[in-house]
């Protein structure tokens, strides 16, 4: 029963309702530690999967709580080298990535990369994941051109071997756009994420987190072309779905508030605009203290 339990969860996160997921997530790990004790693999998987979902919600700190304690426990269980003690490093990784810890990130995602090499192969799909996952950590450390040059080894790679409508194949190019739009080629990183946009919204729904990140990032490329007034209207759309699908307090929610209150300001909509920045100190201020 709790296996079929488990089941829904995944198809709930799937369709991106991180709260149902949540509580169905802690009624599995509650059950399988009751059931098989905290050492058991199938209680650790249950750790996992919340710890994802958590990131997913913005609970950055508590996540990266979790995955330590699922990688330590599958270190000593399984080995350094079984796939599932790599993805947990993997997922730690990018939590890391996500609070700030970019040195931390970057060598975990490197071991990660390495040994997905050596035990899995160049051309399969968690290698190829691992090397866009890493070119996303290269991005934010400011490394444009070998990140660049990371992404489109791994797009290609996922093109061959993946439909153009799978997720990971659109997640990948949605990481590439962003960083043509950090090295200035405005017009092309656009282009992509009007593709993205379009795969998105007919796989996963025009609701789904991910596909309003998308519209998050196409806004962000539309203001740096100019376009205040398309980019104004792509950012209401997504504070307004932020709002009802994360809640007010969800620092994604934020996020979108802040690049409106920037926009507003471009358009000299500055009493608007101050009105919201107070607002996200406000919100800020009761959520990291």
């Amino acid at each position: 029963m709790v296996d079929e339990i488990a089941g829904v969860g995944w198809f709930v996160r799937d369709l991106g309702r991180w709260p149902e997921t949540r509580a169905i997530q802690e009624h599995v790990l509650q059950a399988r530690s009751g059931l098989l004790g905290e050492e058991h693999l199938d209680t650790i998987s249950a750790m996992g999967n919340l710890a994802a979902t958590l990131v997913d919600q913005g609970e950055l700190q508590e996540a990266a709580k979790i995955e330590k304690e699922v990688l330590e426990k599958r270190k000593r269980i399984l080995g350094e080298e079984h796939p599932d003690t790599i993805l947990a490093i993997s997922h730690l990784a990018n939590t890391l990535r996500e609070q700030g810890q970019l040195d931390e990130a970057a060598k975990m995602q490197k071991e990660v990369l390495e040994k997905r090499r050596q035990i899995l192969g160049e051309e399969h799909l968690s290698t190829i994941r691992a090397m866009d996952s890493l070119a996303s950590t290269l991005l934010v450390q400011g490394k444009l051109n070998e990140a660049a040059r990371m992404q489109k080894e791994a797009l290609g790679k996922s093109r061959r071997i993946l439909s153009k409508r799978h997720r990971s194949n659109i997640n990948m190019m949605g990481n590439f756009a962003i960083t043509l739009r950090e090295q200035g080629q405005l017009d092309k990183a656009a282009r992509i994420e009007k593709k993205v946009l379009e795969r998105k919204k007919k796989v996963l729904g025009k609701e789904h987190p991910s596909t309003i990140s998308t519209m998050k990032n196409h806004s962000i490329t539309l203001k740096k072309q100019g376009q205040l007034d398309e980019a104004a209207e792509m950012e209401k759309e997504v504070l307004e779905k932020r709002k009802r699908i994360l809640g007010e307090e969800h620092l994604d929610t934020i996020s979108a508030m802040g690049n409106l209150a920037i926009t507003l300001r471009e358009q000299d909509q500055l009493e608007e605009a101050a009105k919201m920045q107070k607002e996200i100190l406000e919100k800020k201020k009761q959520i990291l203290g």
